[in-house]
C-alpha cells in the first residue's frame, strides 16, 4: 500500500460499496460486474504484454494471475484499517 492509498481510504470504500450494491441489486449486478471485468481484462493485458516484452513464462495463465492480483489489491488496504486510524475518509 502506498502513501496515496493511505491518504485516500475512501476510494477503496467506494469500490467496496459498488460491489455490495451489485450483490444486493440484481438489476445493477450485470453493469457492475462488467466494470469489474474491465479491470481484470486490463490487468490481464498488462501482464500478457509484460510477459511478451520481457520474454517471460508464467506457470499459470495471465487471466488467473490478474484475478489473484485483483483480489490481493482488494484486501490489502482493508486489512490494515483495524490497526490504524485514518486522518480523514476522503
Amino acid at each position: 500500500m502506498d502513501d496515496d492509498d493511505r491518504a485516500r481510504p475512501g476510494v477503496l470504500l467506494l469500490f467496496m460499496e459498488f460491489w455490495a450494491y451489485g450483490v444486493r441489486d440484481a438489476r445493477m449486478r450485470p453493469k457492475i460486474a462488467a466494470r469489474f471485468a474491465q479491470v481484470r481484462e486490463l490487468l490481464t493485458t498488462l501482464i500478457a504484454d509484460g510477459v511478451r516484452e520481457f520474454d517471460l513464462e508464467l506457470d499459470i495463465p495471465a487471466e488467473q494471475l490478474a484475478v489473484a492480483i485483483d483480489a490481493l489489491a482488494d484486501g490489502s488496504p482493508a486489512r490494515s484499517w483495524p490497526t490504524r486510524r485514518p486522518s480523514r475518509m476522503s
